[in-house]
């Protein structure tokens, strides 16, 4: 009996010592900041840190050199990385032959790529046919873009300054992703903190970002665990 009762204790000693490992990376919050800037030098700094800074993860890239570091605790390094990008010359004709060589085949073979992926734009509009005729579809629809706003309102930064200037070589082109731009700013309410300004005279990209904010991972797998065992994704999931 003696022999059961200490099996039994280490027994329950060890699920106790899960459940609060668990509940540790489910609850405990991941804080994140990260700046990027785009103008004369390009640069980008990110920091993670997770349990009060138990864990914490650095990355800085100037230059084209990129410094990666994993720290426990407060000093001690457990992983680091560096690695320097090469510079290639790239002939000014490449871009040219591109544009040239541009059709609707070349792109869905880059977004189906590492899948079944269509032969040609008909087939693509079976698939979009067959997903249209879905009897579930509304349903499907509606628990998705449900998952998507609760995983977006869980990884919101709480804090987001974003200033650029952008534009492309056709004046079209530059107006309408400046009226996409206003348009979705408008609707997340994210006109003050994102400031974007078109160039119709030349053909620029410059940026300036910063961003902070925490996430649980619970407010994620959670949300994501009853997705997938609502009735109308489960069929999809487990059809074949």
């Amino acid at each position: 009996m003696f022999a059961l009762y200490i099996v039994l204790k280490i027994f329950l000693y060890t699920i106790a010592a899960l459940l609060f490992v668990i509940f540790l990376i489910m609850f405990a919050p991941i804080n994140y900041r990260a700046y990027y800037s785009r103008s004369k030098k390009t640069g980008c700094r990110v920091r993670v840190s997770w349990l009060f800074g138990f864990l914490r993860y650095k990355l800085i890239s100037e230059d084209g050199k990129t410094v990666s570091k994993l720290y426990i605790l407060f000093y001690n390094a457990l992983w680091r990385s560096a690695k320097k990008k090469k510079k290639t010359l790239k002939p000014k004709t490449k871009k040219r032959k591109e544009r040239e060589g541009f059709s609707i085949d070349k792109i869905l073979k880059k977004i189906f790529k590492g899948s079944p992926k269509p032969e040609n734009a008909a087939d693509v509009l079976l698939r979009i046919k067959d997903a249209y005729e879905y009897p579930d579809r509304e349903a499907v629809v509606s628990l998705t873009a449900g998952l998507i706003k609760k995983i977006l309102l869980a990884v919101k930064p709480k804090y987001i300054d974003i200033e650029g200037e952008f534009g492309f070589d056709d004046p079209s082109e530059t107006g309408i992703v400046l009226g996409i731009y206003e348009a979705a700013a408008g609707i997340a309410g994210l006109r003050r903190e994102v400031r974007l300004n078109g160039n119709f005279n030349e053909k620029i990209f410059l940026i300036n970002a910063k961003v902070k904010g925490k996430m649980i991972l619970a407010k994620i797998i959670v949300p994501l665990i009853k997705y997938l065992m609502q009735k109308p994704v489960s069929k999809i999931i487990f059809a074949h």
